[in-house]
């Protein structure tokens, strides 16, 4: 007795005689196998196509993640629709000083760091990053120190990184805070220098929408659907596996503050562009042709 079903996990079935919609949100382990478990590729090998071809129509999150789906498994194009995420609304409106300060005092956090939120996974590089920190200290650079934020990820595991940073001796400029709850990320962008996003794909990459919206300057990779994302309002890397060409970034941002600045005003105007209300509406539209109403 059901009409449609939505599968919003990248996890499909076979839903007869109900419409199926399924979304995909990246395509990281077609993509950078090597970054990913057997069980993992196994799944996307020979799972996902299955569920590709019982879905009547697949939601992309990106044109690189629709892109990708016609490539990697011959989807027609016709089939996919593209509906953008957003920022959660937490992210709206003015920043509170006093958060701000409260979430500094409650971490134990210095006046100025650098911030990345997300798992720590393979694909987020972090390793290079670490690296182009190290180097940074070694060139003399006056840089503020790095604070993760993010749950590990145990399907792509990175727990590496915790003993590069103790090889390279920089306990003291690394911190790891583990998750956080979004009243918290709100006050650790807004008390950050710049968030740097080094990743190797994504399929959007909200971190860098949610920076911009708390008025964060971005540093970040390009690859997968980053610049289709940030458009002009961030730094892009062009290389983000080389760390020299990430500290030369990091260095940048760092030391230009006209350029900070002028990153915030554009990232502000990009993020803007994305919106619940927009994604909704278009959800709807979808269902809507799906079921003849």
């Amino acid at each position: 007795q059901v009409d449609l079903v939505h599968f919003a996990r990248t996890m499909g079935g076979f839903t007869w005689p109900a419409k199926n919609v399924l979304t995909i949100f990246d395509l990281t382990t077609v993509l950078h196998p090597e970054l990913h478990s057997r069980a993992a590729i196994s799944y996307w090998r020979h799972i996902v196509p299955l569920h590709l071809r019982l879905a009547d129509r697949i939601v992309a999150i990106s044109k690189d993640v629709a892109s990708g789906l016609v490539q990697h498994y011959q989807v027609p194009p016709g089939k996919i629709e593209v509906i953008y995420c957003a920022p959660q609304s937490i992210f709206d409106g003015p920043l509170a000083p006093e958060l701000t300060a409260t979430i500094r005092t409650k971490f134990g956090l210095p006046e100025e760091y650098l911030f990345f939120v997300g798992i720590l996974a393979k694909k987020k590089n972090l390793t290079t990053l670490i690296q182009a920190l190290y180097l940074l200290r070694q060139q003399h650079v006056d840089c503020p120190p790095l604070v993760l934020a993010g749950r590990r990820y145990r399907q792509s595991d990175d727990s590496a990184i915790f003993q590069q940073i103790e090889s390279l001796g920089l306990q003291s400029e690394v911190r790891h805070l583990g998750p956080v709850e979004s009243d918290e990320l709100r006050g650790l962008y807004g008390g950050a220098t710049a968030l740097i996003y080094p990743s190797l794909h994504e399929g959007f990459g909200i971190p860098c929408l949610e920076a911009m919206k708390c008025g964060l300057p971005v540093v970040a990779a390009r690859s997968g659907a980053i610049p289709e994302i940030v458009g002009d309002a961030a730094l892009l890397v062009d290389d983000p596996s080389d760390p020299q060409t990430l500290a030369d970034a990091i260095r940048q941002v760092v030391q230009d503050g006209s350029l900070r600045q002028e990153l915030i005003n554009r990232g502000r105007r990009r993020a803007a562009s994305f919106s619940w209300d927009r994604l909704a509406g278009q959800l709807l539209d979808l269902y809507r042709q799906l079921l003849g109403a």
